[in-house]
């Protein structure tokens, strides 16, 4: 893993990171931002970031992208219920190998799932009420069992407790944060290390080279 101009690169190989907390704050709502520019020779099936709870289960899941037969998809799963909610929308390489910024959003009181790209709604959808509590591992770069490694680089990781809005998803994309943001449950910038930034200090462990 490397540093270029305050982001950090994943070689698709065994770059990965483990925050190394969990996330009690996290219930009902979730939104995951990040800036991601994928790299042109990423691999057909890659996880950008999973987590499992203590029962080695899938709570959160982000494929960026997954080849899925003859399409490739972008995934966006969340929830520990008896199984997680899913949605997915098939993806054009130019629509990921370029600088672009991600939000994946989920509700499951209203049981509404959004997946932004640069501020805008990509894709959406209704009736996924499952639960996202009990996070005990996540990892970003790769799957929880190291598989499935994404190559490219990324920049300002947040994930807050709040489904957040349209508007505020823009109104931050372009800034960075202080850490002390209100529903801000990480802020990983990713300038050079993988350390937290809220009072949480969940700071990342950086695997590979």
């Amino acid at each position: 893993m490397s540093e270029q101009q305050s982001v950090l690169i994943f070689d698709g190989i065994d770059d990965q990171i483990e925050l190394s907390k969990n996330f009690p704050d996290l219930d009902k709502a979730i939104t995951i931002e990040f800036w991601a520019k994928g790299g042109n020779n990423l691999a057909e099936q890659t996880s950008i970031l999973e987590a499992y709870n203590a029962e080695n289960a899938r709570v959160l899941q982000i494929s960026l992208p997954w080849r899925d037969g003859t399409d490739t998809r972008i995934f966006w799963d969340a929830g520990n219920q008896d199984g997680f909610d899913r949605i997915d929308k098939t993806v054009k390489i130019r629509e990921y190998n370029v600088w672009t910024h991600w939000a994946f959003v989920k509700n499951a009181a209203t049981g509404r799932m959004y997946i932004y790209r640069n501020g805008v709604v990509w894709h959406r959808g209704n009736g996924h009420n499952r639960i996202l509590t009990g996070i005990e591992k996540l990892v970003i770069g790769s799957s929880v069992n190291s598989s499935y490694y994404w190559k490219g680089s990324l920049a300002e990781f947040y994930i807050w407790n709040q489904a957040r809005t349209p508007e505020e998803i823009k109104q931050d994309m372009y800034r960075r944060l202080v850490g002390d943001e209100l529903g801000l449950s990480a802020y990983l910038p990713l300038n050079g290390d993988a350390n937290d930034k809220t009072s949480y200090a969940n700071n990342g462990i950086i695997y590979g080279t």
